[in-house]
């Protein structure tokens, strides 16, 4: 569910950091064409994607925090695939 307030923002801009860490791009809004596609899918057809992807495809139903996101990507460490803090490591899952 996304937030009342407005971001002005322009979507899918490539986030720039201090320090030179990777470039991202943040996708806060699932493509319509995406959408459309699923949303026109006949429900055996859902189920049996369902069954290779479980849950994973849930994620197209939610607007990701774009503010956490920035504020997490200097933390980010891509050898490892978590984010890392000073004095402890947070694995990212789909649960």
């Amino acid at each position: 569910m996304r937030s009342m307030g407005c971001d002005k923002r322009p979507r899918d801009e490539a986030v720039e950091m201090v320090n030179d860490p990777p470039k991202f791009m943040i996708t806060d809004k699932t493509p319509p064409l995406l959408m459309a596609w699923w949303n026109d899918m006949h429900k055996c057809r859902r189920t049996e994607i369902f069954k290779h992807l479980g849950f994973l495809t849930d994620i197209m139903r939610f607007s990701p925090n774009r503010d956490l996101i920035e504020a997490l990507i200097s933390f980010w460490d891509s050898t490892s695939n978590v984010f890392r803090f000073n004095d402890f490591e947070l694995t990212p899952t789909s649960k």
